[in-house]
Formats: C-alpha cells, structure tokens, sequence
C-alpha cells in the first residue's frame, strides 16, 4: 500500500513535468512565429483622400523631423496621417524606440531616414556600406519592420558628376540592409536613381529644393515648402517639421 502511494506520487510528478514541458515547447514556439510587434503598411494608395494641388492626384499627407519631435497627439488631430524620423550617428537627431512607440500610438505611420552628413552620398561604395550597416543596427534595435522602407540622404545640389559616386553608395547601401532602399534628393537625383521595385534603389522622396518646381514621376513621397496642406498645431513651431505628402505606394510601419 506504501509502496503504491509512492508510485502514484512519482507518476503524478512525472506528469507534471511532461505537462510543464508541453506548455514550455507551445510557448517557445509562439514566441518563434510572433515575429515583430508591428508590420509595414503602404501610404500612397489612389483610395487615399485628400487631392494634390500640384498634381491633381489623391495624396496623404505626412511630416518629418529632426532635433525636434513634434507632439504626435497635436499633429494627428490636425489630420498628419504619417511620420518620418532619422537614423543617425547623432543620439539627439535620432528617433527613439519609445518615440516611435508614440507616433504609432497616436495613429501615425512611421517611416525612418539615414544622414549623417548631406553629402554622405558623394563618399562612394565603402561609405554606403558603413552607412547601411549602422542604420540597420539602429532600425533592428527601433523594432523597425524589415518590409519598411529605410531611405537615406543626397541633401545637396547634385549633377551627373556625382552620379557614379552616388550609385557606389546607393549598391553598398542596399548590400547592407534588408530592408527596401529609399533615396531622398532632388528631382534629378530621383529620375535617375529609382527603378520602382528593383534593388538597390525602390522608392524615391523627392524634396521641392533644387528641382525647379518639377515633380519626379518616379516620387513616392514629395518633401513640400511651407505648410500648405494642414494646419500648424498650436505650440509647435513652423518650423520643427516640414510636410510631406504621399503619391505612391511607400510601405512604412504601422
């Protein structure tokens, strides 16, 4: 009789070991397939509402950022549908994970851009490389979708002079991150660049500066001159953002 007391004892821990086991091994595995906490989303779509006054196209409009982050509550009650902030070598440039956090939150879809300097671009393959390596560290540490696109920087006046160090740039770039490559400059530097769908070089975000008033048609995104589009929240200056609008498809994270 003792003796089949300390058998059903055994055989009851026994089970709950197996049984830890089993709900350990389910764990894990939704653990491995959770994947990250959010996903990309595109912007751009023709459904979108609001109708450009440049183009005449359905358009959502967006902001970016640098040193100051606007209020991501203010900006989303004023109708700003999308945020874009920096990845950098400068911690006070940069977008935190917990700030991104907040701009989702807030209903905003949240796209990420590289620079350190403007004329980063210019410095070639080794430079793109170095460049692609750290913005995906800082993206993989933001909890960044790999389907989001991560643009990164010609912030000056270019020529076809500096195409061929751009594009060494652009490839080491691509090389060095899995995410899908944006660039950002002039209209010129979008028209060559940017073949939509092909590496190394996706997306195009156009800026108004050096481009003579023309509009890529190549842009996805277009960086505008003042605020036309939505108004300035009250308590945030004019100038802690600029207004983007969204033309085409551009996946951003949600």
């Amino acid at each position: 009789m003792r003796w089949h007391r300390r058998h059903t004892r055994h055989r009851t821990l026994g089970g709950l070991l197996v049984l830890c086991g089993l709900v350990l091994l389910a764990m894990s595995s939704g653990i491995a397939s959770a994947g990250p906490a959010f996903a990309a989303e595109e912007v751009g779509s023709p459904s979108d509402p609001d109708a450009s006054p440049l183009t005449g196209d359905a358009q959502t409009i967006g902001f970016d950022f640098s040193y100051t982050k606007p209020d991501p509550r203010k900006m989303a009650d004023a109708g700003y549908e999308f945020a874009i902030g920096y990845v950098s070598p400068n911690p006070a440039k940069n977008l935190t994970a917990r700030q991104l956090a907040a701009y989702r939150k807030a209903g905003h879809r949240v796209g990420l851009i590289w620079e350190s300097t403007s004329a980063r671009a210019l410095a070639g393959g080794a430079a793109g490389k170095a460049d692609g390596e750290a913005a995906e560290k800082q993206a993989n540490a933001l909890g960044y979708p790999v389907d989001a696109v991560m643009f990164f920087a010609v912030d000056v006046n270019t020529t076809p002079r500096d195409y061929p160090a751009i594009q060494k740039y652009a490839e080491g770039f691509n090389e060095a991150t899995r995410r899908p490559v944006g660039i950002f400059g002039e209209a010129d530097v979008i028209d060559h660049f940017v073949t939509p769908g092909r590496s190394p070089v996706k997306y195009g975000w156009q800026t108004a500066a050096w481009s003579a008033g023309r509009l890529s048609a190549k842009a996805n995104l277009y960086k505008r001159i003042g605020h036309p589009s939505r108004p300035v929240p009250r308590g945030i200056s004019p100038k802690a953002f600029d207004e983007c609008v969204a033309i085409l498809p551009v996946p951003l994270a949600r």
